[in-house]
């Protein structure tokens, strides 16, 4: 038998493999150490059910009482031909949307018993350095004083008009 149908033998197992866990009964992992680890087990059912997604907002002022509008923090740029080979920006949002579910895990395990505060949780303050990160690449928020931050929900595909807020930072000094 040559080494190429030995390998066409396999690539055939593989593919009949998938095709029989995509039919096989749903299981979850729930826990946070699967929950880091869960890029090491691939999941083939990506578009099976929508769910909700977070989405970053920041608000900027001057003080407290004339903070302004919503304006989200990760908007998705527009996409080349050429992002399929190198995609710095869209990677970057990614990691973004991975921190903003890690966050939203946090909220749902949350023992509100503990002594530690929410905010003073690492996925917080993460997020929370992400949105100064955003607001100094965005020119019009130079040299103002405070800045607050919400996390919201949407549903997958649909308009921004059905948000569902799930946090809502308090107001803090830019740190300018």
């Amino acid at each position: 038998m040559s080494s190429g149908s030995v390998f066409a033998i396999l690539f055939l197992i593989y593919l009949t493999l998938i095709c029989a866990l995509s039919y096989a009964k749903k299981t979850y992992f729930s826990g946070r150490v699967m929950n880091l680890f869960r890029s090491l087990f691939p999941s083939w059912r990506f578009f099976e059910e929508l769910a909700e997604v977070p989405v970053l907002f920041y608000r900027t002022g001057a003080t407290e009482s004339s903070l302004g509008e919503w304006q989200e923090a990760l908007p998705q740029g527009k996409r080349f031909w050429g992002n399929l080979f190198l995609n710095p920006r869209g990677n970057l949002v990614f990691a973004c949307g991975t921190l903003l579910d890690q966050l939203m895990n946090d909220i749902e395990a949350w023992d509100t018993q503990k002594e530690l505060k929410f905010n003073e949780s690492v996925s917080y303050r993460l997020v929370k350095n992400m949105v100064l990160v955003w607001m100094k690449k965005n020119p019009y928020v130079d040299g103002l004083g405070v800045y607050q931050f919400k996390v919201s929900c949407v549903r997958q595909g649909a308009s921004q008009d059905g948000l569902e807020d799930v946090l809502i930072s308090p107001v803090y000094e830019s740190e300018t």
